[in-house]
């Protein structure tokens, strides 16, 4: 761009001279570029994005440290004049870069530009948690892969009453301030993103400081079924106006969500109850009983009250309106406990001993369901 200039002497006894035009072409000047944005895009990859400033750059320089704070004095390379991004990829799960530009021409530089920091996602699984502590404006990621078949995807963040964390969730990339599938984005610590059935593969999650946060808890936890879901090729049914049921191990602690089977045909209402294992290996004490009402045929489930199920071995005992027919394993022989109990009355507290009895059937499809 040319500027016209006008330049006039001063003296104090006359003032201003009349001046004279001239011309001078500013740019020359190589302007320091105008970083944008410093973006984690997956697990291991960052996105700079630059503001080009000026127009006798020959290339840019991307430059980066090792840790949030630090100042960038690695150079990384040399890019094209009238570049504008930046990616690097191959960076380590947790830890903390910097990155800064530069504009050159020939052997000049630019100053550089204050320098961005990230850190990147820190892998996460199935009730695992961290703690983490950071200041406005500052994004924290993380990462589970989530297999295929899950129920359910639950990330919370939780924390004291001072300060304000957000949480973010996004499917297959990073999220961003414009980009995830979950944002509660309520005041304060506390959030709970909730994916029912989510896509298998990997899911991001982000924590940006909407205020300077401290001391708050992510944790992620992928819904699971205990016991056995998936459908069985035989059949059979169980009669209406019994307490009927097999064992199911829960094999680590969980919330409680839901209790269901598989359906092959039948209507009508149940009652399903999670009963202890008692030291004859039998039904013992009522756990908790969820009712509702079989509408339709494949896997069936009932939400539950959230209560926390220890670690153990378990007897899932259903009460049927009518005859259902449920899928089993004709392989598999499995015990089945049994009791005459008329449909309708709540679950009893204990299992009732008197004529019940046992025999050896077919493993049949029901589970327990909760995240850890």
């Amino acid at each position: 761009t040319i500027h016209r200039v006008r330049v006039r002497t001063f003296r104090s006894s006359i003032g201003f001279s009349a001046g004279a035009s001239t011309s001078a072409d500013l740019s020359t000047v190589l302007n320091v570029p105008t970083m944008t944005s410093v973006q984690v895009y997956d697990r291991n990859r960052v996105d700079l994005v630059w503001t080009d400033n000026s127009s006798i750059e020959t290339g840019y320089q991307v430059v980066a440290c090792f840790g949030a704070a630090c100042v960038p004095s690695v150079l990384l390379g040399t890019l094209p004049a009238n570049t504008t991004t930046f990616s690097w990829s191959g960076l380590a799960a947790g830890a903390s870069y910097s990155w800064s530009v530069r504009a050159i021409s020939g052997a000049t530089q630019s100053a550089l530009t204050p320098a961005g920091g990230v850190w990147m996602p820190v892998n996460m699984s199935s009730g695992s948690t961290a703690v983490v502590s950071d200041t406005l404006g500052a994004q924290r990621h993380y990462v589970i892969n989530v297999p295929a078949s899950t129920p359910e995807l639950r990330v919370t963040i939780t924390g004291p009453i001072t300060g304000d964390a957000d949480l973010y969730v996004r499917q297959g990339l990073a999220a961003t301030l414009g980009a995830f599938d979950c944002r509660p984005f309520i005041g304060g610590n506390n959030e709970t993103c909730i994916i029912p059935n989510p896509t298998p593969g990997d899911w991001f999650v982000m924590v940006r400081g909407f205020n300077a946060f401290d001391g708050v808890t992510v944790k992620t936890s992928l819904g699971t079924r205990y016991g056995y879901p998936t459908a069985f090729a035989g059949s059979s049914g169980w009669s209406a106006n019994y307490l009927i049921g097999q064992q199911v191990t829960v094999s680590q602690p969980i919330t409680l969500t839901h209790l269901g089977l598989n359906v092959v045909s039948g209507t009508g209402g149940v009652r399903i109850g999670i009963y202890n294992n008692n030291v004859l290996n039998l039904p013992g004490g009522l756990v908790t009983q969820v009712a509702g009402t079989i509408s339709t045929t494949g896997n069936v489930e009932f939400p539950t009250a959230a209560i926390a199920l220890p670690a153990g071995t378990y007897w899932l005992m259903f009460n049927f309106q009518n005859t259902i027919t449920r899928s089993q394993d004709a392989g598999s022989p499995a015990q089945v406990h049994y009791v005459g109990f008329s449909y309708g009355p709540a679950l009893p507290a204990g299992f009732p001993t008197l004529g019940a009895t046992s025999y050896t059937g077919n493993l049949t499809n029901a589970w327990i369901r909760g995240y850890p």
